[in-house]
């Protein structure tokens, strides 16, 4: 759920700050086009919740890393956008970081603290969007109890 729900309501919430000072017209054909993409986008997403409730993150995350890889020759193939420098520098910090606390996580010699997933809690935010009442609500009603 939060893998889903907060990326999707910050785009909303930027996109409609935004939206009145750069909205043009979009052609019923690319309305389409946007229905069949965004159809893509939920199932990508629905099937990285899947990856990550059933895989530990040491195997899940570095394929998300390879979107960075798509995107760029995505960009190059299809548009003739080529990367500058900072675009590489970027993305091989932003991986090698990731890969790193990946790493670090998947030793024996971590930290003590539960993490959120395991407790679906999150201590001292207490304005943030609580799924575990939810997740809970969900499973009692599918198992009849």
């Amino acid at each position: 759920v939060v893998l889903v729900i907060y990326p999707l309501m910050t785009s909303l919430i930027v996109t409609a700050m935004v939206l009145p000072f750069v909205y043009v017209e979009v052609p019923l054909k690319d309305l389409g086009l946007l229905a069949v993409d965004s159809v893509l986008v939920l199932i990508a997403m629905g099937c990285l919740v899947v990856a990550y409730s059933r895989a530990d993150a040491i195997i899940v995350a570095p394929t998300q890393y390879s979107q960075i890889i798509w995107a760029t020759l995505f960009g190059i193939f299809l548009f003739e956008e080529y990367p500058v420098w900072q675009t590489y520098l970027g993305t091989a910090v932003i991986a090698l970081s990731g890969v790193y606390i990946l790493k670090r996580e998947a030793t024996s010699d971590v930290s003590r603290n539960t993490p959120a997933l395991k407790t679906r809690m999150r201590m001292g935010h207490s304005v943030t969007l609580r799924v575990g009442a939810l997740l809970r609500s969900f499973r009692a009603d599918s198992s009849g109890h």
